[in-house]
């Protein structure tokens, strides 16, 4: 599975390894920056703190956006369940999925 995030919460979502990409209905419409996938788990970040997860590969995505007004530019599984988000001036979360 091939996961690709950009302006406005455009997620385009590929299942032949990146030949074709559909796009994939977002929960948000900030922007978004960096996508992590582990499995069928993966994490989308982006602006205004946007973070939406899903659980089916990409298919579908739920809001799950932060409390702040940073803008988040990585994300990183560090275990099956575990994420780091890192963002502007030197913020860094960690949630458990």
């Amino acid at each position: 599975m091939v996961v690709a995030v950009g302006e406005g919460g455009a997620i385009m979502r590929s299942s032949d390894g990146g030949a074709t990409f559909a796009s994939v209905l977002s929960p948000t419409r900030e922007d978004l920056y960096a996508v992590s996938l582990r499995g069928a788990r993966g994490v989308a970040v982006g602006s205004h703190g946007a973070v939406i997860v899903t659980g089916d590969g990409g298919a579908t995505w739920t809001d799950r956006s932060s409390c702040l007004d940073g803008h988040f530019g990585a994300v990183r599984f560090l275990s099956d369940t575990t994420v780091v988000v890192m963002g502007e001036r030197g913020t860094a979360l960690r949630a458990d999925l």
